[in-house]
């Protein structure tokens, strides 16, 4: 559906800036007070739907890239931006994926 650099880089940094609180999710030690709970709910469904459309609006390969990207910059962000902040770029990110998504369709 959507072809081009710009979607495939949303896609990424959505992906990228919420992978490390999806990643919280699968921590046994985790409990999480309530906001931590909504930002890690937030975080895992941008990460999940990102995660997705990355392989279902593209082809494999693209799809692959896109999320190796994605991890590759949550390795890179892991220490040097806040938690709120990241998540709150990452549904922007894929907020904007979806509006240049759907002006494209």
């Amino acid at each position: 559906m959507s072809s081009g650099f710009l979607p495939s880089l949303l896609l990424s940094l959505s992906l990228g800036l919420s992978w490390n609180e999806f990643v919280l999710t699968f921590r046994r030690y985790a409990s999480l007070s309530g906001r931590e709970a909504l930002r890690t709910v937030v975080a895992n469904a941008v990460c999940l739907s990102a995660l997705g459309l990355a392989f279902g609006n593209q082809s494999l390969w693209a799809g692959m890239v896109i999320v190796l990207a994605g991890v590759i910059l949550s390795f890179a962000l892991k220490n040097a931006a806040s938690r709120i902040v990241a998540v709150a770029l990452s549904a922007l990110c894929f907020a904007a994926y979806l509006h240049i998504a759907s002006a494209a369709a």
